[in-house]
């Protein structure tokens, strides 16, 4: 049996701007016993809510209808709320001072998502 997740019962934050997959998330997240507390799917949003949201971690897609969500993680990182980035591009887009953030490659499983979130 898998680890139970570490962040179960914690506040989460989920940027990703395909609906389909957003849902998916979140009921991945709920799944692991985590709270979707806030849903950002454009860079703006993203941004907004990585200085103002109570989340305690944050789940980021990285390519946001065109546009890299590093100013949203910049602003997580500054408040020190911890967070991992999922992508179809490969982890090779994160920018080096990113290095230590897990990322995992869509489409994932439930059990890689827990083994990231359990990164964090």
């Amino acid at each position: 049996m898998s680890d139970p997740c570490r962040w179960a019962g914690k506040r989460a934050l989920i940027v990703e701007d395909e609906a389909i997959l957003r849902l998916h998330l979140g009921d991945m997240l709920e799944d692991l016993g985590c709270i979707v507390l806030d849903l950002a799917t454009t860079l703006p949003a993203a941004t907004a809510l990585a200085t103002t949201s109570e989340a305690e971690f944050a789940v980021l897609d990285v390519n946001l209808n065109g546009q890299l969500v590093f100013p949203a993680a910049d602003q997580l990182h500054a408040r020190g709320i911890p967070f991992l980035f999922c992508t179809g591009y490969g982890a090779d887009i994160v920018p080096s001072r990113f290095a230590t953030v897990p990322t995992i490659r869509k489409p994932f499983e439930e059990l890689e998502l827990r083994r990231a979130v359990n990164k964090i």
